[in-house]
């Protein structure tokens, strides 16, 4: 029962009180889609462009990364109105992700696959 953790949230779309739609999240987290608990940040390095006129924020995050098992494969991120051009691995290497359904205080997940754990570390 409490092995996982739910979010509930209120839409609108049948009757007056609405209907309830049940989402998990994070294990640890009940208002964050990562997981730390298989894959640490232990290193972002930020290299950020800021055009005030045009109100816009470019550039990249580079992070360093420890898997708590051989085994991970993805890491999630939490997200917010995200524009990718794409996600690297340290060799340089385009990984595939998926960008999960949005959800208003929360965000969105962001989730990126991981072919390989030695020397993880994702542009």
């Amino acid at each position: 029962f409490w092995d996982r953790i739910n979010r509930i949230i209120l839409t609108k779309k049948k009757g007056i009180m609405g209907e309830i739609e049940r989402r998990s999240l994070s294990l640890h987290d009940p208002n964050s889609f990562s997981n730390p608990e298989e894959i640490k940040i232990v290193h972002t390095h930020v290299d950020w462009k800021v055009d005030f006129s045009r109100q816009i924020v470019s550039g990249s995050a580079t992070y360093d990364l420890v898997a708590a098992t051989p085994n991970e494969k993805k890491i999630i991120f939490d997200v917010h109105t995200l524009g990718i051009h794409s996600i690297k691995d340290a060799d340089g290497t385009v990984l595939e992700y998926e960008l999960g359904d949005s959800f208003m205080t929360v965000g969105q997940p962001l989730t990126v696959k991981i072919p390989k754990l030695e020397d993880l570390k994702l542009v």
